[in-house]
C-alpha cells in the first residue's frame, strides 16, 4: 500500500501542493512463517508530508512528523475500544531507523509508524522528509471491545417555538 501512497505524494509535490496526507485501506498478503501460502490481511496505510496545518491557519511552516501519526493511532485506539502502545524497532527496512516504532496490541506487533528512510525518500524522489505507518485491521477488530455510548439527556429541553410580547 505504501508505494502506491507514496507515488500519490510524488505527484501533488510535482503540481505545487505543500502539504499532504493520504490514507487507504486495502487488503494485502503478508507471508506467514511456517505456511505455505500467504495470508490476506486487510490493512490501513497513512503517509503524510509537508506542513502540518494550510498555511492560511496563521502557521510558522510547522513539519508533518512522528507524533502526528501518533496521534492517529491514539485516536484509532479510542475509535476501535482496543489498547494499542508503541514499542521501539529497528528493524523495518523502509523507516528511518532512528525513527519508528512497532504499533502493540496486546504484546503482538500489528503494524508499524515512522519517518520513512532517506533512501526510500531519494528513490521516489521526494522533496520533504515523510512519515508512514501500517496496521493490521483485522487484527484490531478480532481483539474489538464493544462500548456502550451515550449521552446525558439534557437538563433543560431544547425550545421549538418562542414567543415573545411586547407591551
Amino acid at each position: 500500500l505504501l508505494p502506491s501512497l507514496l507515488e500519490n505524494l510524488v505527484l501533488n509535490e510535482s503540481r505545487g501542493s505543500r502539504e499532504a496526507k493520504f490514507f487507504e485501506i486495502a487488503r494485502v498478503f503478508r507471508p506467514q512463517p511456517g505456511a505455505a501460502a500467504p495470508v490476506e490481511v486487510r490493512t490501513v496505510a497513512v503517509v503524510a508530508a509537508g506542513d502540518r496545518l494550510p498555511a492560511w491557519w496563521g502557521t510558522k511552516g510547522e513539519r508533518v512528523g512522528f507524533y502526528d501519526l501518533k496521534g492517529v493511532v491514539e485516536t484509532l485506539d479510542k475509535i476501535v475500544g482496543v489498547s494499542l502502545a508503541l514499542r521501539a524497532a529497528a528493524d523495518i527496512p523502509y523507516l528511518h531507523p532512528g525513527q519508528q516504532a512497532e504499533v502493540v496490541l496486546e504484546g503482538d506487533a500489528v503494524g508499524s509508524i515512522g519517518a520513512l528512510h532517506p533512501e526510500v525518500i531519494r528513490n521516489f524522489d521526494l522533496k520533504t522528509v515523510a512519515v508512514a505507518m501500517e496496521i493490521d485491521l483485522d487484527r484490531l477488530d478480532r481483539d474489538r471491545k464493544p462500548q456502550a455510548r451515550y449521552s446525558l439527556l439534557p437538563r433543560y429541553p431544547a425550545v421549538f417555538r418562542d414567543m415573545a410580547v411586547v407591551v
